[in-house]
């Protein structure tokens, strides 16, 4: 079947759509202070709760930590039909200790899929993967609220920063979505699940 040029026209509009939903296009160099400390985490003693109203019904978050981090972002993916996407509808790769760094952003590729995310540093990287490993995060974003939500949406690849929330649990009816609490894990469960309160893009 052969398509009209109408509808060849279309066919591209919602291609590029999809592709901005799936990878924002975003700043062509990242600008931020080229090394970055460490993620600021501080247990709750008693973990605090917030309900998160979606679409399906109230969700319980369980607070677990204060989290405050200032990174630049390698790399963003939205997610709209997993079963996690009603409450958080986005990952971010942050990075910080010294992989804003020129060489380093130029020696190591970052990928995102699934809710995972990958690595990959070429010979000459003046950094290694484990160091990757431990200076950089897949993080579930969770909105604490529409105005938060619409900074959050305007963040971008190269982007440089601050976000400042709470780490959590998220305790849905089929059972607990668990945060790390750990910069040095990797794997399954590695990652960072985010409740964001404050948003600031340099």
């Amino acid at each position: 079947m052969r398509l009209s040029g109408l509808e060849k026209t279309c066919l591209v509009i919602i291609l590029v759509i999809v592709l901005l939903m799936v990878q924002p296009f975003g700043p062509s160099v990242y600008a931020g202070p080229e090394h970055l400390e460490e993620p600021v985490q501080v247990s709750l003693r008693v973990p605090d709760v917030r309900i998160l109203e979606t679409k399906d019904g109230p969700v319980t978050l369980q607070l677990v930590a204060e989290y405050r981090v200032e990174a630049g972002v390698r790399s963003r993916r939205n997610y709209q039909f997993d079963a996690t996407a009603d409450v958080s509808p986005m990952d971010l790769v942050l990075a910080w200790g010294s992989l804003n760094q020129e060489e380093a952003l130029d020696s190591v590729s970052y990928r995102q899929s699934g809710r995972w995310y990958y690595y990959r540093a070429e010979e000459d990287s003046p950094v290694s993967l484990s160091y990757v490993g431990k200076n950089s995060a897949n993080t579930h974003i969770i909105p604490a609220g529409r105005g938060v939500e619409r900074k959050l949406k305007k963040i971008r690849k190269n982007d440089y920063v601050r976000l400042e929330g709470y780490l959590v649990n998220v305790l849905f009816d089929a059972g607990p979505w668990e945060t790390s609490l750990s910069r040095t894990d990797t794997g399954g469960g590695a990652c960072e699940i985010f409740y964001v309160e404050s948003v600031v893009v340099y």
